[in-house]
Parts: structure tokens; C-alpha cells; sequence
């Protein structure tokens, strides 16, 4: 069902993102320690300074690809944000119990991981669907492994230094995962996504140890690596049925620049986006009218995310979960979040007016959970087991809409403008959380107003 290429791509997203959510998941810690204001202001710490990083990326990102070769520079800037990443890993548990010090280490952490979540979505367009989905997957994959150490190590909201020691130096270890499986996937694949990329070396740079054991240079797709499409009439105006089928024997050049357009408009969910390598590279406005559904349904649907968050450490109780329901709620999330995302094997929403509906939905439920965390209790229906069902279903509609935004716009991106799409999603996604966060801050001061 997965092939060693999708395991590659869900490792480095689970490496990058990893961190993050150890962070998350010290929601009630950090509550316990600086009020419950302090998760909010740790959300607006690890994704508003990486907006101009990723708006820096979508700029000069493809002119980097072209002087180095898309292989060389996304191994450089992956090398760069999990080697940084596991570093500030391994610095919070010494640095997390002041304010000063924790925010500071969140701010460098969102601008190491957002360098790699971007270059990531560039690459995965150039690969089949399925990698996609591993891609998106990973995103939140990471949350299980999170919440199994802190069950085996009794983490709960006073945890000590060694706990706090055992969680993120775990964290820094999955970086570290994440940044071998990430040479080992741009060496096996190296010809094909220089080939994808122009400019630069055709060759591997990177050391022997990060090298698939038996490939040497030449060895491009080779050892049984091959990428299919199921077969797809054109429209009318083209005769021939459009096959693909790429190995170490084949070549790019039977695909024409109109059978590949065609083959964009007509493929499913789970057909794959191959480029042709000698496309004319599409501008940013090009691809952006191609794929706006996908980025403002992903831009909705993690909007509702990021308001709603912020707000677990101040649900109320029922009791029934006392001091440990925000964990339990980022629990209830993590979990549903990758059950949605899992969702685009079975036959979902493809259409651009569906997906572009699927986000206004998914963000009209944002209200619900304002309107129980400030009068459910007035109104008699305050109940730790409601709150966690309704978290979790609200949550596994956004995995299933940004797993299906994702997919979507790697197909419907123009002929050469695989890597600006997955700039433009990444950077939707950040804006996305920037707008949100500060929303999120402006409901906090009305809601919990500071006293004078």
C-alpha cells in the first residue's frame, strides 16, 4: 500500500513537525506554570515569525533549484531545519520553566520547521499522490509517538525535568529520523528530481552514508523504483491514450507538454503529478488561478484549527478529567486529525467547487466550541466527554479537508509549477495560522480580559 518513497516522506514530515507537537502537548505544564494565556502565546511564537521565512522561500526558492539543482537545494535547506530542529530540541528541557527562554527557543523552532515544510511540499509534487497523503499524514503522525511517552513516563501537567528531559530528547531523535530518511529519498531519487528542478548537478553531492545502500550515481531510478499513471484519454483534439511509466531504462521525452496538461486535468485522486522536464516554469499568478480552491479551503479549514486551539487550556471541567483535559483534548486531536487525513484513500472531494464548500463548512463550526466553553455550564451542559467528542470529530473534518486540499493542488498545478504550488500551499497554510492566531488573540482579550 506504501512504498518505501512514501515511509521517506512521512519520516521527514513526522521529523520536522515532531517538536512542535512535544510542545503542544505540554499544554497543561505550561498552563500550570504561566497561566493559560501561555499556549496561545506559544502558538503565536512558533508561526508568526515563519511567514517572512516562508514568503523569502516562495520568492527565491526556484531561483536556489535552478543554480544548484533542485536535489542539492532542497538537501541543503532540509539539512539546515531538522539539524536545527533536533538542537533546540535538545536545549528546551534545560530552558522551557522560564517565559523568556521557552518563547524564544518556539520562535527559532517555527523558522527551522517551516524551511523544511516548505521545501518538503515542493519535492512531494513531483511524486504520486500516495506520497502526498504520507506527506500530510506525517504532519500530525507524530502526535502518537508524543502521547506514548508521555503515557509510559507518567507526563502529566507538573512534570519534572527528566520527564520533560525524556519527551524532547525524544523529539530531537525523530528529527534526526526525519533528516536521514530525507538524504536517503533525494539520493535514490536524485536524477529524477534534477530532471523535475533544471539548473544544477545531476549528480548525487550527498556523502555515501546518506546514499540508498547498492546506488552509486548512475544508478537514478533504478533497483526497482518506478512511478505509473493508469492509463487517461486526452480531450478531444488528441488520438492517443497518455501511459507513463518512468525507470532507469526510460525517458521523459514521449510525453508531450499538451499530454501532460491533459493528463493533469483528467487524473484522480490517486494518479500521480509527474512534470515534464523541459516545461517552461509557470509564474506564481498562473498556478495560483489553478489551485485557489485548494489553498483557501486548507486556508479555512486550518484557520478554524488555529482560533480554536489556543482555547484548550481554558475549557472548563465537568470534572470528570480535572486538570488533565487540555491534554486529553490535544489527545482527542492528534488522533482524529490523522484519522481524517487517512480518509483520501476512499473516494472524496475532488471538485474545486467541493473542496472550496468542504472549507466554508469546516469553518462554520468554529463557533460551537466558543459558545460551550462560555455559557455550557450556564446552560447545563458542561461535560468533559461532549467537549472531547466534539474536539474530535471538529478535528478529523480538518485532517480529511487538508489532506484532500493538498492532494488536489499538487494535480491541478499547471505544467511546471509543481514546486510553486507546494510553495503557495505551504505559505496559505502559514498565513492561514498568522490570521487566526492574531484572531485568537483578540477573542482572548475579550473573552479574558487582563486585569488593570
Amino acid at each position: 500500500m506504501f512504498s518505501r518513497t512514501d515511509v521517506a516522506f512521512f519520516c521527514i514530515s513526522v521529523g520536522y513537525q515532531e517538536g512542535w507537537i512535544a510542545v503542544s502537548s505540554m499544554l497543561g505544564a505550561f498552563k500550570q506554570l504561566f497561566g493559560p494565556a501561555m499556549f496561545l502565546y506559544l502558538n503565536l511564537a512558533y508561526y508568526l515569525p515563519s511567514i517572512p521565512v516562508l514568503v523569502l522561500q516562495a520568492q527565491f526558492d526556484h531561483r536556489l533549484n535552478q543554480r544548484l539543482g533542485l536535489p542539492t537545494a532542497t538537501a541543503i535547506r532540509m539539512t539546515f531545519g531538522l539539524g536545527c530542529t533536533a538542537a533546540i530540541m535538545g536545549l528546551l528541557p534545560f530552558f522551557m520553566w522560564r517565559a523568556y527562554d521557552l518563547l524564544v527557543l518556539v520562535v527559532l523552532l517555527g523558522i527551522t520547521s517551516s524551511v523544511v515544510f516548505s521545501s518538503s511540499y515542493q519535492i512531494v509534487s513531483h511524486f504520486p499522490a500516495s506520497s502526498n497523503v504520507a506527506l500530510t499524514t506525517g504532519f500530525v503522525g507524530g502526535g502518537p509517538l508524543v502521547l506514548l511517552v508521555q503515557l509510559l513516563a507518567e507526563i502529566g501537567p507538573h512534570p519534572s525535568q527528566g520527564q520533560a528531559a525524556l519527551l524532547f530528547e525524544f523529539s530531537a531523535f525523530i528529527a534526526i529520523l526525519g533528516l536521514v530518511a530525507g538524504g536517503l529519498l533525494i539520493s535514490k531519487h536524485w536524477h529524477h528530481l534534477a530532471a523535475m528542478g533544471g539548473g544544477g548537478s545531476k549528480e548525487p553531492l550527498l556523502p555515501w552514508w546518506l546514499r540508498t545502500p547498492g546506488q552509486d550515481a548512475k544508478s537514478g531510478l533504478r533497483a526497482g523504483s518506478k512511478f505509473s499513471t493508469p492509463p487517461v484519454t486526452p480531450p478531444a483534439g488528441h488520438s492517443r491514450t497518455v501511459s507513463l511509466s518512468i525507470d532507469h531504462e526510460s525517458s521523459y521525452e514521449n510525453l508531450s507538454i499538451e499530454a501532460s496538461e491533459a493528463f493533469l486535468e483528467e487524473s484522480s485522486m490517486g494518479g500521480s503529478l509527474l512534470s515534464h522536464p523541459h516545461e517552461t516554469q509557470t509564474s506564481l499568478s498562473a498556478t495560483w488561478r489553478r489551485i485557489w480552491p485548494a489553498a483557501v479551503a486548507l486556508f479555512l479549514s486550518v484557520g478554524a484549527s488555529m482560533v480554536v486551539a489556543p482555547f484548550f487550556t481554558y475549557v472548563p471541567s465537568s470534572g470528570s478529567t480535572g486538570d488533565l483535559l487540555p491534554q486529553v483534548l490535544f489527545a482527542a486531536r492528534t488522533l482524529s486529525d490523522i484519522a481524517g487525513r487517512l480518509l483520501p484513500f476512499i473516494p472524496a472531494i475532488r471538485s474545486k467547487t467541493g473542496l472550496f464548500i468542504a472549507g466554508v463548512l469546516r469553518a462554520a463550526l468554529t463557533p460551537g466550541f466558543f459558545w460551550y466553553m462560555n455559557w455550557g455550564e450556564e446552560h447545563g451542559m458542561l461535560n468533559d466527554y461532549v467537549i472531547i467528542l466534539a474536539i474530535a470529530v471538529f478535528w478529523a473534518a480538518s485532517g480529511h479537508v487538508n489532506a484532500c486540499a493538498y492532494v488536489m493542488a499538487a494535480q491541478w498545478a499547471p505544467p511546471g509549477g509543481g514546486d510553486r504550488a507546494g510553495g503557495l500551499m505551504a505559505l496559505s497554510f502559514q498565513v492561514s495560522c498568522l490570521v487566526s492566531l492574531l484572531l485568537a488573540a483578540a477573542l482572548q482579550h475579550v473573552i479574558f480580559p487582563q486585569p488593570a
